[in-house]
């Protein structure tokens, strides 16, 4: 459970750390990048890693209620150039699962998902059809593991 849910204040109690590890360094190296969400379960006391989700909060089309083209191609676009989208696609692949970007209005009732594994999208979902598509993610990659056990 995240922080925010189990205390009062707001404060960002990891911007020291982050802050002190990009500007004081000395000297530089390796790399640091944040994972916005492993989706896991447990499975006889093991985890289980789902997918690695990258959340982008967006503006709908106020005409059309949906996230416009162009605005889609621009986010496809900064995940397949920028090292953010090379670390969650190497890091899904070293988990065996799927990198997906995860776009979504601030109500969260319209999501649009891509699969940036497998170069696949964008899909649209209410939040209840995003519901499911979470439950037949997490159904699929339980019953890979399962026949992958009985192998």
């Amino acid at each position: 459970m995240a922080k925010e849910r189990n205390r009062e204040d707001t404060e960002d109690r990891a911007k020291p750390y982050r802050d002190a590890r990009w500007h004081k360094m000395t000297p530089k190296f390796g790399a640091v990048q944040d994972i916005d969400h492993l989706e896991y379960t447990i499975v006889d006391n093991e985890v289980v890693p789902i997918a690695v989700l990258e959340l982008t909060l967006g503006e709908l089309n106020k005409n059309k209620n949906e996230y416009p083209i162009n605005y889609l191609n621009a986010i496809t676009k900064r995940f397949k150039t920028e090292i953010q989208g090379k670390f969650i696609t190497s890091l899904a692949r070293q988990l065996n699962v799927n990198a997906f970007i995860i776009l979504f209005n601030r109500d969260v009732s319209t999501l649009a998902v891509y699969n940036l594994s497998k170069d696949k999208g964008w899909k649209h979902y209410t939040w209840s059809e995003y519901q499911r598509f979470l439950k037949n993610l997490y159904s699929h990659v339980l019953e890979e593991k399962k026949t992958l056990q009985s192998s």
